[in-house]
């Protein structure tokens, strides 16, 4: 019973960490003097985003090691239309309506 109850445990609490998947061509960028992250948009929805996510952007958190280079792996996309994959974290803690990013790869 004991380990039916951690296996139960261990399946929601990683479902609830689960970051939302998305590949695509960036529509969108945004910065605002407000938060440290620049939001975009990559054209398509976006497959098991958490909830907080309302706005359907991304957020790359500028202060985190590798923001920077996220950044720029954006732009890039965006500029010669390149299409990206970006992975999520599941959180929302850059920017309150926007999934924090974990990982981008150009295709």
């Amino acid at each position: 019973m004991k380990s039916y109850f951690l296996f139960i445990l261990i399946t929601v609490s990683g479902n609830c960490l689960a970051g939302g998947t998305i590949s695509g061509k960036v529509v969108e960028l945004h910065a605002a003097i407000n938060t440290p992250a620049v939001l975009f948009r990559v054209g398509g929805e976006i497959d098991n985003t958490p909830n907080c996510n309302e706005s359907g952007m991304l957020a790359i958190d500028l202060s985190k090691v590798g923001g920077n280079a996220m950044l720029e792996l954006v732009k890039m996309a965006k500029e010669f239309l390149y299409t990206i994959e970006v992975t999520g974290l599941g959180t929302c803690g850059a920017y309150w309506k926007a999934e924090d990013v974990k990982e981008i790869s150009i295709r």
